[in-house]
């Protein structure tokens, strides 16, 4: 078809990216739904199956890093119209097997491994999660059924992934380590990281463009205009605020002038050459 092999990169919000390539749809971590900030705390979680299908007509391959709610809880969603595969960690698997995903259509993957999907290479490295109060690792309990609570969605592993596709490639957000440098064309990183931990970073990813990651108030709803979601506390003065991408930019700068750091909008699909190639 015309145009079937263009390559594109659309933001989901939070930690969701997509890409597209001869007419394949590969994303991570897509969550579309917005509860309030008290829901993940108190009563059943459910995806928002409006707002998901209005925001994603198709996909063929979801990668999940982790299994937190944020991650995890709309990919069942997703799967049940599209009929798209999903690879993740062993929690990702036995919690979507309780949602009603088969599990046929659902791969584990570990560390150190790469294959390629469709069009798309995919590597997998391990990373650290940041500390989380009430969300850290653990198994799935046996008896656990649905409905789930957003403490429900435990993890167990955090996967960074790199995908190469027709000669880009792009690397998910390495955390807190251990990682390996893998180069990469775009890097999704976090502004909540120090100067030195992102001198690290860009060190061993050698990135044309940034795009920060996990930044959006994911309780917030998509219909109203996005804002920074509350940073995590620290010893400073300021032990609350939100993420300040004015100064994860100026960060970067220090670093390195020659780095474009790019904000797409929402939902907006960019073609990928020009976003490598975006002005910041």
């Amino acid at each position: 078809m015309p145009g079937e092999n263009v390559k594109t990169f659309r933001w989901l919000g939070v930690a969701g990216v997509e890409l597209t390539y001869g007419g394949r749809v590969l994303m991570v971590d897509p969550y579309l739904t917005r509860f309030g900030f008290l829901r993940q705390w108190v009563g059943p979680v459910r995806p928002d199956g409006a707002s998901i299908r209005a925001a994603v007509p198709r996909c063929d391959v979801v990668l999940v890093t982790h299994s937190h709610w944020d991650h995890l809880m709309d990919v069942p969603e997703i799967v049940s119209y599209t009929g798209a595969t999903v690879i993740g960690s062993p929690n990702t698997l036995q919690l979507l097997t309780l949602l009603c995903v088969p599990p046929q259509g659902v791969s584990v993957t570990e560390a150190g491994q790469s294959f390629g999907v469709h069009d798309f290479l995919v590597r997998v490295f391990e990373a650290s999660h940041p500390w989380a109060p009430g969300y850290g690792p653990g198994t799935i309990p046996v008896n656990l059924r649905p409905p789930l609570r957003a403490r429900d969605y435990r993890m167990d592993r955090l996967f960074r992934f790199h995908v190469e596709v027709d000669g880009i490639a792009l690397a998910t957000e390495p955390g807190d380590g251990p990682w390996q440098a893998q180069e990469a064309s775009v890097l999704l990183v976090s502004p909540r990281h120090a100067e030195d931990r992102l001198v690290d970073i860009l060190q061993a990813t050698h990135p044309r463009t940034v795009i920060p990651y996990h930044w959006d108030d994911m309780y917030r709803p998509l219909s109203q205009p996005l804002r920074p979601m509350m940073a995590p506390p620290t010893l400073s003065l300021r032990f609350f605020g939100r993420m300040d991408l004015r100064a994860f930019h100026e960060r970067i700068r220090r670093i390195d002038p020659r780095l474009r750091v790019f904000y797409p909008e929402v939902l907006r699909p960019y073609p990928l050459e020009d976003l490598v190639g975006a002005e910041s």
